[in-house]
């Protein structure tokens, strides 16, 4: 469960007054007497000194108000004062009130066992012991504070309470602990100071905290036998939190014994505010306004015995439940005994804390190469919880279980907090390995142009600086793995200008054109203003290169830029296996490649087009390449060869390289490397990069593993100041181009008109039900039935009579002008959103057509769909009437994730997840369970199995292990279509000729027959409404989706309030030919966020890492690593393992296993967007 934090505040008597419930006697005006306080025959809550700055200061047991009093108002009970210290007595925090509450479970249980308040008791101080102290107080030292020091001297003074606030005349079991912390903290000089909270980056500490206290407390349970299963719950903000359900109590139980959750709720919905997106001051203020005295004449007896009354009718058996706990209990201490005594082999499928840290790094390590400690442990107490304590966590990092490696800290805020950073050696040998390929490479192929036996040049006597020759031969050392080139002959020999030459060449900064520009071929090896030599020939000058160079722009009709020669001349003459093509945004390489293809094409080579989106490969057709494919598709397609046939020559073209994985890179380059084929890769590394972990083709460039040539004449924009925006951006200047971006921003203030829809919105998102069956809101309904209303209770109904009494024009008039810049996070969404339609609505239906609108997130990119929809509805566009169906948005998830039933949850608790089978998936025997590509809505995700209803058939219900099945997962969002609708599908469906981003048109609706007609390049399609459609409208995309895209226009929507870098400004801002409009809601903010390119970490780099010098010790330490880290999903298997243990009549029919190639890598069907 979460931990909630309260600022102490008043006097240091009321606080401790408050905490510690004392009972007091009342006599009220009537004469009737009654009592207040704490439900216990006691006279005040328990409680116990936590923290090794109590035990400093002589403090143990159960807390004395006059102590607690004292420490709140900065004595030490050694009696020195730190209150006024610095000068700042009025504004000095007393401390803090950190609440940890048990699961619903928990507290229901502890009805009927008083062990559970002990074990709540006892798993804060373990968490205060092991987490709150060692890694979360600390003291400020030195000049100015600018050293942060951890002493774990603190003192906690912790309250157990057991019930909430009476809700509806009924109280509630809550057992919670109020965990009081005076801001005091001694220092290592022995010194009291204030003490400072650490809460980690986005407050990930302080989730952490109530985590690892929450896996405590189920662990003492399951030693007592209780039948515990661990939950994953997402708090209004999306953020999970560990929580825990028990055998016999059901979530509708759970749900009767929550009324003080549903009356403040209720108290938010009230007052027209929605407690998904109510802020902590709001739920705060609710608490405090709906709270009633904890009791009134309420004896603890009388209290257990309504509880004990009310668990019965929720069909809660508190007797049998712990009867099963102790019986459980007992055969498990007769297990150990039996074990101690040699009478049974040891268990060897227990869980570990070396199996939930393998698990945790496959989980962080598909998405970052470099992770937290804090990261670390946050996911390893939500896996291991059940399994293992906190303390086992710790030792597994240690023991660098997994392959973990410690790389260099990070220093988060310059004042000593430093965060530990890990890689793993799969990583680290991952990275080496395409490393040593592309260097294996070198020297390897046939040029298509072979300048090396008939153009010899004669190398004039150039002087050189020392310090240029050191250069040069330093870095002809490093090309050629160390060997000595120091040893330079006459430098008016006559030898062969071989492409190998004019490498080293270029690295003595010879190749600068007559202008003195940086060169063309091996960028990152310039230096500004280097020396050149116009008598040197380039692989460009060479005269038949020049020839096909010039052939090509007879026929285009147009002359290629000096950087799309340079990149010709490369692929031409070039005897590397692979080689590189960086190209900036606009530049033409599309052009260059045509010309590349088509002489490869010439010289026999096959070639194939890949690129990571099916809608960027498709782009490749223009390029002339024979076929093209997904990466993910090309990386299974198996090479045909007939018997004593020798394989074809084949050239493997990849497009926007600087999205693809480090994972996805190591897989290609095997695969070109064993099919003997060669490799461009063309990319930008200054765009935006790929979700999974690395930036290997950044890597590449950055170490000089691959030849590249730079395109970086840009050529997409026609008005030359937007060209100046993207060449700034392209050259890495991003401080620059966000300068002269500025004149295209504008910013915009929210309105009363977009308070006013966000009170909707907050309506309904609180409706019952869905489409045509949601039912109004409470609220709704009061407003309405005061006003005379007297229709049906559907939310369309209500609404529409809300609108005609301006109901939520009342709820916005005066709001924009009250709150001024300071609007709500949803209201300036609106705004956003509200601007860009208006933006695009004020285009002519032809400039539409070649308007590209972009956001930062799907949030911001959905709300500008439906305010463009508005427009054109209103317009006369959009058909009337339309027709709603399924639509699916794929769901989060990694590999790691995927085979554990717990994680298939959406970030709205209120969402659907529906999974769909990417294969037939059958029975032990031989029975299909599921149809390959057939769709299934979750109905329960827990006892590690998920439960399926068929999608078209309600009365078909099946339950799989996710571990088990290939399958896809998405969140259901209901979408209505309508006449003139534009639509994108988002997944591959050969069978349909569909790609990931096809565009098409809404041309027809037939509702009697629940189908819809799009057109598309390709033809007509009818959509069934009665199946789940990966569809989604194309007027707004995210900017990530849009990387390779070139339109007229960009409207493109800066969200201050998201932290976005450069590169998302650089794709932004680079997509246009003639217009761009920069929309914000605050544009100082954007400007500063903007100005960064993200650094990109390496984990060689941050491990300092050598790779092994031959590529038999490379494939052995990296297979060992690959062994230490383990198999991702085996912690799923073995977890499963243990259960069938526990529980044999629980398993259900096993079902097919996946194919472990096709497991390897899954298509990238959907778009990944940020």
């Amino acid at each position: 469960m979460s931990v909630k934090e309260t600022h102490l505040s008043g006097s240091p008597a009321s606080v401790t007054k408050y905490v510690s419930e004392e009972k007091e006697l009342h006599k009220s005006r009537s004469g009737e007497q009654y009592t207040t306080g704490y439900y216990s025959e006691s006279s005040k809550a328990p409680s116990v000194w936590m923290g090794k700055g109590a035990a400093t200061q002589g403090l143990s047991g159960t807390v004395n108000s006059d102590d607690l009093e004292q420490l709140l108002s900065g004595v030490t009970m050694s009696g020195e004062d730190i209150s006024r210290r610095g000068g700042h007595d009025k504004q000095r925090r007393m401390g803090s009130d950190f609440t940890f509450s048990a699961p619903k479970a928990a507290s229901i249980i502890g009805i009927a066992d008083e062990r559970v308040k002990q074990w709540m008791m006892e798993s804060v101080q373990e968490t205060i012991d092991e987490f709150f102290s060692k890694e979360m107080v600390y003291a400020r030292v030195g000049k100015g504070g600018a050293i942060s020091e951890y002493t774990e001297n603190v003192a906690v003074a912790a309250y157990l309470h057991e019930a909430a606030r009476a809700a509806d005349g009924a109280i509630d079991p809550q057992l919670h602990i109020h965990a009081v912390a005076p801001s005091m903290i001694q220092r290592a000089d022995g010194k009291w100071v204030a003490a400072r909270y650490d809460y980690g980056e986005n407050n990930q500490k302080m989730f952490t905290l109530g985590d690892i206290q929450t896996a405590k407390l189920m662990g003492k349970m399951q030693a007592a036998g209780y039948d515990l299963e661990a939950r994953l719950e997402k708090d209004d903000k999306g953020i999970e939190h560990l929580s825990f359900g028990a055998k016999g109590i059901s979530r509708e139980a759970e749900e009767q014994f929550s009324g003080r959750k549903k009356q403040i709720n209720e108290y938010l919905r009230a007052n027209g505010i929605d407690p998904k997106s109510a802020t902590r001051k709001q739920k705060d203020a609710a608490a405090l306004n709906t709270r009633a005295a904890k009791d009134k004449n309420v004896a603890a007896v009388d209290l257990k015995y309504e509880q004990r009354a009310r668990a019965r009718e929720a069909g809660v058996d508190l007797g049998e439940i712990r009867e099963n706990a102790d019986k459980r209990a007992s055969t498990s201490i007769k297990e150990d005994k039996d074990k101690e005594r040699g009478d049974t082999p040891p268990d060897d499928q227990q869980i570990t804390g070396a199996d939930v840290l393998k698990s945790a790094l496959h989980h962080l390590g598909e998405r970052n190469e470099i992770i937290t400690r804090t990261a670390i442990i946050a996911e390893a107490v939500k896996i291991g919880a059940g399994h293992v304590d906190y303390k086992d966590i710790l030792q597994a990092i240690d023991d660098r279980e997994g392959g973990l490696v410690r790389v260099d800290d990070h220093h988060r805020d310059g004042t000593g907090k430093l965060e530990q950073n890990f890689t793993t050696k799969s990583a680290i040998y991952r990275e080496a390995e395409i490393l040593h390929r592309a260097k294996d490479g070198q020297g390897k192929a046939d040029a298509i142009i072979d300048i090396s036996e008939e153009n010899l040049s004669v190398v004039p006597d150039v002087s050189f600086t020392e310090q240029e020759l050191e250069d040069g031969k330093r870095d002809f050392r490093s090309r050629n793995d160390g060997n000595r080139a120091d040893q330079v002959g006459s430098l008016e020999e006559a030898e062969p200008l071989t492409e190998h030459r004019l490498r080293n060449l270029s690295e003595c900064r010879l190749d600068a054109d007559k202008e003195r520009e940086n060169p063309d071929v091996l960028q990152s090896d310039a230096r500004a203003h280097g020396s050149g030599s116009d008598d040197l020939r380039r692989p460009d000058d060479d005269p038949r290169v020049s020839r096909v160079i010039s052939d090509f722009e007879k026929q285009k009709g147009f002359s290629l830029g000096d950087g799309q020669k340079a990149a010709v001349a490369l692929a031409l003459t070039t005897q590397d296996r692979h080689i590189g093509i960086v190209g900036a945004a606009g530049a033409g390489k599309t052009t260059s490649m045509e010309l590349i293809v088509n002489q490869y094409r010439a010289a026999g080579y096959e070639i194939i087009g890949v690129a990571p989106s099916a809608d960027a490969a498709h782009q490749l057709q223009s390029a002339g390449c024979d076929g093209y494919r997904t990466l993910a598709s090309a990386l299974l397609m198996k090479q045909q060869e007939k018997d004593g046939e020798k394989p074809p020559k084949r050239l493997y073209v990849m497009d926007e390289s600087g999205m693809v994985s480090a994972k996805d890179m190591d897989a290609f380059l095997k695969k070109v490397d064993r099919e003997g084929a060669r490799s461009i890769m063309v990319g930008d590394p200054l765009q935006l990069s790929a979700v999974e972990a690395g930036s290997p083709f950044a890597q590449l460039l950055k170490t000089n593993a691959i030849q590249h040539a730079n395109i970086d004449e840009i050529q997409r924009q026609k008005d030359p100041q937007l060209r100046e925006i993207a060449q700034a951006f392209a050259g890495g200047d991003a401080a620059r181009g966000v300068e002269l971006a500025k004149p295209y921003m504008r910013q915009v203030q929210a309105t009363d008109q977009d308070y006013a829809e966000a009170a909707l919105k907050k309506d309904e998102a609180q409706a019952t039900g869905a489409g045509s069956d949601a039912k109004a809101t409470e609220k709704m309904m009061q407003f309405a039935e005061a006003h005379d209303y007297k229709g049906p209770d559907s939310f369309e109904d209500v609404r529409k009579f809300l609108d005609e009494k301006a109901y939520y024009v009342g709820l916005g008039a005066g709001a924009a002008e009250q709150n001024g810049p300071k609007a709500p996070a949803e209201v300036r969404k609106i705004a956003l959103a509200r601007a860009a339609a208006d933006a695009y609505l004020a285009l002519s239906p032809e400039e539409r057509q070649q308007t590209l609108m972009l956001a930062a997130t799907n949030d911001t990119r959905r709300l500008i769909n439906e305010k463009v929809r508005e427009g054109m509805k209103a317009e006369g566009i959009l058909g009337a009437d339309g027709m709603t169906i399924s639509a699916l948005d794929k769901l989060d998830i990694t590999r790691e994730r995927a085979t554990r039933a717990v994680h298939y949850t959406a970030k709205n608790p209120d969402d659907t997840i529906i999974v769909q089978f990417n294969r037939e998936l059958k029975d032990i025997d031989g029975n299909t369970v599921a149809e390959k590509d057939s769709q299934w809505r979750v109905t329960d995700n827990t006892g590690g199995k998920l439960a399926l209803q068929a999608f078209t058939n309600p009365d078909i219900n099946i339950q799989i292990d996710p571990s088990k099945a290939r399958l896809n997962a998405y969140t259901e969002r209901k979408m209505e279509l309508a006449v003139g609708d534009q639509v994108a599908f988002r997944q591959n469906d050969k069978s349909r000729e569909i790609i990931n981003g096809t565009q098409g048109k809404v041309v027809g609706v037939d509702k009697e027959a629940g189908v819809v007609f799009i057109k598309t390049n390709h033809g007509m399609l009818a959509i069934d409404a009665s199946k789940a459609e990966s569809l989604d409208y194309s007027y707004a995309r995210t900017v990530h989706s849009s990387q390779g895209a070139t339109v007229d226009r960009t409207i493109l929507v800066g969200e201050a309030a998201r932290q976005a870098m450069a590169e998302l400004a650089y794709v932004g801002c680079s997509r246009e030919k003639i217009a761009l409009t920069i929309i914000t809601d605050d544009m100082d903010r954007l400007m500063k966020s903007w100005s960064k390119f993200a650094e990109k970490h390496f984990a060689m780099d941050a491990a300092r890492a050598k790779s092994p010098e031959s590529y038999a010790e490379l494939s052995q330490v990296r297979a060992e690593a690959d062994r230490e880290a383990g198999k991702s999903g085996a912690f799923a298997q073995k977890c499963a393992d243990v259960e069938n243990q526990l529980h044999p009549e629980k398993q259900a029919e096993p079902t097919e296993k996946p194919d472990r190639e096709q497991e390897r890598i899954r298509e990238p069907e959907m778009e990944r967007e940020r």
